[in-house]
């Protein structure tokens, strides 16, 4: 009986043995298998990832580049707005100081002519014997003449201010202009 004992012991633990090679071959096949599975998942995930990130990437770079050049835009016309707003400035600045130095020159134009033209001898003998040239000098009377095509001469209105002058109808300029009188009437003074 021992030996029937062992026997069945034996092929008991043979049978046992047997059992526990297939259950664990069937348990290192589905771990083998489960490994695989969560491999591929996660090479999945992680190539889903790699995408989701390049694009995200790759949107936020042309993101940045529409705002770097919104902003380079926005500098060079702030730039040119400021270039243009200092030549305005310094254009002011010019035509003030012309007006500026326009008003001394004429103011010491005036000072020059009140203080050495304004004055004429009365006698070439004694030069101490002036007179100023607003006492001595009668505005002469002179008239605009228009010359018709046939030559003759009409005479048109009187004529009281430089202006009239030089400009018919304050806006075209006289090309020619002749002044002319007698002796003596006034003309190199009033030129």
């Amino acid at each position: 009986m021992t030996k029937l004992v062992e026997q069945r012991i034996n092929s008991k633990t043979l049978l046992g043995e047997e059992q526990i090679e297939s259950k664990s071959h069937d348990a290192e096949q589905s771990i083998e298998s489960k490994t695989q599975h969560g491999e591929q998942c996660i090479e999945n995930k992680t190539q889903l990832g790699r995408q989701w990130i390049d694009s995200k990437t790759h949107e936020a770079e042309k993101t940045l580049e529409s705002k770097i050049k919104d902003g380079a835009q926005r500098i060079e016309y702030n730039v040119q707005d400021g270039i243009m707003c200092m030549k305005q400035a310094a254009n002011e600045t010019v035509q003030l100081e012309y007006e500026r130095s326009k008003a001394d020159l004429r103011r010491r134009l005036v000072e020059h002519y009140n203080d050495n033209a304004s004055s004429v001898p009365l006698s070439v003998l004694d030069q101490s014997l002036d007179k100023r040239i607003t006492d001595i000098f009668a505005t002469p009377k002179i008239h605009r003449i228009e010359i018709a095509k046939d030559g003759k001469r009409v005479k048109k209105e009187q004529v009281l201010t430089y202006k009239e002058i030089f400009y018919t109808n304050d806006t075209k300029s006289n090309r020619r202009i002749y002044v002319q009188g007698e002796p003596g009437s006034g003309k190199l003074t009033f030129a």
